[in-house]
């Protein structure tokens, strides 16, 4: 869905108006501010991993990372030693793009930064014809606030109902009907609970269990 259509979406939840300039703000209020919920619940949804490449030039020391870099994930990679931004790497915790050479060259890896990775020694050019690369997964950024109809939330389509319910959550808190908010936050926290168990999504949303509990148990979750 993009944006409108989640608008929509939220209105027909809400037994709203969408002519009504205040429930406009709201939606677009809410919505945005249910995407960065989901976001901030946890760093390492699928959704913001993705894989980087670099290709390797003779005598090149310093490379930039992706422009949407935001961290390489730690369980991709072997820290050996960490001084303050420097972060040395091993080899072999990269897929080293090298046919016929030793893995084993260049040595080592630093970040120096945030979006600079370096290469020791400097690879040379018989390092580069063997078609020397780095492959490295990474964080990625999200996107800004929504703001055009056209504009598209982001999120894997599973993630739509729990987008939806989170906003819901707030416009109904906005319309003073607390019992119908507890029940979108509930229904927001069981679906992210399932997307994420090793979460502590309740504790994260501050819901109570036994509600979350006994909703799951309607449901036959």
């Amino acid at each position: 869905m993009n944006f409108l259509e989640c608008q929509q979406e939220l209105d027909r939840e809400l037994q709203g108006n969408l002519e009504n300039p205040d429930f406009l703000a709201g939606y677009k209020s809410w919505l945005n501010r249910a995407r960065q919920t989901i976001v901030a619940l946890n760093p390492d949804w699928p959704f913001l991993q993705t894989l980087g490449e670099l290709a390797i030039e003779t005598d090149t020391i310093r490379y930039d990372l992706a422009e949407d870099f935001v961290k390489i994930n730690p369980e991709e990679v072997h820290l050996l030693t960490s001084r303050g931004r420097l972060v040395y790497l091993e080899t072999k915790d990269f897929d080293y793009k090298v046919r016929t050479l030793d893995p084993g060259t260049p040595t080592h890896f630093r970040l120096p930064g945030y979006q600079k990775i370096e290469v020791f020694p400097p690879p040379d050019s018989d390092t580069v014809r063997g078609e020397g690369g780095i492959e490295y997964e990474y964080q990625k950024t999200f996107t800004t606030d929504l703001v055009f109809d056209e504009d598209e939330h982001g999120l894997p389509p599973h993630f739509e109902p729990i987008l939806l319910e989170l906003a819901a959550w707030r416009g109904w808190k906005f319309l003073r009907r607390n019992d119908l908010a507890t029940e979108a936050l509930n229904n927001a926290a069981m679906l992210l609970q399932a997307q994420a168990p090793h979460l502590e999504i309740l504790k994260a949303l501050n819901v109570a269990p036994p509600l979350v509990s006994d909703k799951a148990e309607q449901m036959g979750l």
